[in-house]
């Protein structure tokens, strides 16, 4: 049996391997000079391929220096970021020079730098107002590099551009679940300091899974068992579940209509928000497609090894050209994982993964008591000809009709354990008497 050292090991990505690399030789010494030359190349390849890539889109954007911000307790780690709640926003009264906005985008011509310096400075302001909610509870968080990666010269590059690419496309990015970015940090994204302000997110899909386990042995329990409500709860469950996947999918839609393919669907990327709202966060890896680097009609020429194996496509794992169909496997592993509430391929090292999943088709067990639509859908999504994969369009709207159909059974079964608990506690009344 593989150890869990080599399941670990198996879950890294490209950033675990350069760390390993790390430890092995004595760090390199950062050059800033350097590192601001190839994330500037990079940033300046989006932007010049790009449809709707656009540095000056930061411009209008609330900026805030760190000491502005008094930050709280470390809500999650990364390969190269670290996120913290904040706690309180000092503004300081200056928001830096702005004369350069007024020649910028045609929607802002004709409103002058005195309008647009006061509308900064009012935008800041409302971020530093609502900082907190009414429970105490913050409402934002930071993510910034970690500092363990400060001395390495390649895990340093390799989180500045990564920040870079977030920024970038969550700053064009619009959707109720996909995470929103509120501001960003004064001293240019190309530094040691620079940080991302988002909305604050209370669980994970990561987390959540397991207290869903919890739940699904209690509807189990003999006493639920016994007074029947089991089966009604374990529908609504499912129904919880599928709703969820419903909305995921509705925000892969949105991206790949915009070209972009997100390449880390994983359960650790996945969030809830204080509406428990299912959010998508952690954009490091999102790329968007060009037309020069089209091989068929399906696939692009992209980086191979993307992201975490145990959600890899197989063409991604195996270097292969992939498309928008690589997410939809991920996507089909992940809700694999939610109705099963375990872990995909739990016991399998690289090598397994290697022969078994990504070359011989080796896919995790489907439930019968899913019925066979579901089954059908998820064996479609994960199929290994990537071109025989569904579009999100068509997942969205087989989603929202299998939710429905565990919404209507749900309720029978919700009706008929009412109406057998009114017979029984009726009869009971009339053996009293």
């Amino acid at each position: 049996m593989p150890s869990q050292a080599a399941i670990a090991y198996a879950e890294q990505r490209a950033a675990a391997a350069a760390a390993a690399k790390a430890e092995r030789a004595p760090p390199v010494p950062i050059d800033l000079e350097r590192v601001e030359t190839i994330a500037n190349i990079k940033i300046k390849s989006l932007e010049d391929k790009s449809k709707f890539l656009s540095k000056d889109e930061l411009d209008f954007i609330p900026k805030f220096v760190l000491d502005e911000l008094t930050l709280g307790k470390v809500l999650g780690k990364g390969g190269f970021g670290t996120v913290k709640e904040i706690k309180a926003i000092n503004c300081k009264a200056d928001v830096g020079d702005v004369s350069h906005l007024a020649s910028l985008p045609s929607s802002m011509k004709g409103i002058g730098v005195d309008e647009l310096k006061v509308q900064a400075e009012e935008d800041k302001k409302f971020i530093a107002d609502h900082c907190l909610r009414k429970s105490g509870d913050a409402r934002y968080c930071i993510k910034a590099l970690s500092p363990g990666i400060m001395n390495d010269r390649d895990l340093f590059t390799q989180g500045v551009i990564d920040m870079c690419v977030e920024t970038m496309f969550l700053a064009v990015v619009s959707h109720p679940h996909i995470i929103t970015m509120r501001a960003i940090g004064a001293n240019g994204m190309i530094k040691p300091d620079y940080f991302i302000i988002l909305d604050r997110l209370y669980d994970t899909l990561e987390a959540r899974i397991p207290k869903w386990r919890q739940q699904s042995k209690q509807a189990r329990s003999c006493m639920n068992m016994l007074t029947r409500s089991s089966r009604s709860k374990l529908n609504e469950l499912m129904e919880t579940q599928l709703s969820y996947a419903y909305d995921l999918s509705g925000a892969f839609e949105y991206m790949h209509k915009k070209n972009l393919i997100y390449r880390d669907l994983k359960p650790e990327n996945i969030g809830f928000n204080i509406r428990d709202d299912i959010v998508l966060f952690d954009f490091g890896l999102a790329r968007e497609v060009y037309d020069d680097a089209k091989v068929t009609d399906h696939t692009w020429k992209l980086t191979g090894e993307t992201g975490s194996l145990r959600y890899m496509a197989p063409e991604v794992a195996q270097n292969k050209p992939y498309g928008y169909s690589a997410d939809m496997y991920s996507f089909a592993i992940v809700v694999w994982e939610m109705l099963k509430m375990e872990k995909p391929y739990a016991l399998y090292n690289m090598k397994m993964l290697t022969d078994l999943v990504f070359t011989n088709g080796g896919r995790p067990k489907l439930e019968d008591s899913w019925g066979p639509a579901l089954k059908g859908f998820l064996n479609s999504c994960w199929h290994q000809d990537l071109e025989k994969r569904p579009t999100f369009a068509k997942a969205s709207a087989i989603l929202k009709r299998e939710a429905s159909k565990v919404a209507s059974r749900s309720d029978v079964e919700l009706n008929n354990f009412r109406r057998k608990s009114t017979f029984v506690n009726r009869n009971a009344l009339r053996g009293r008497k």
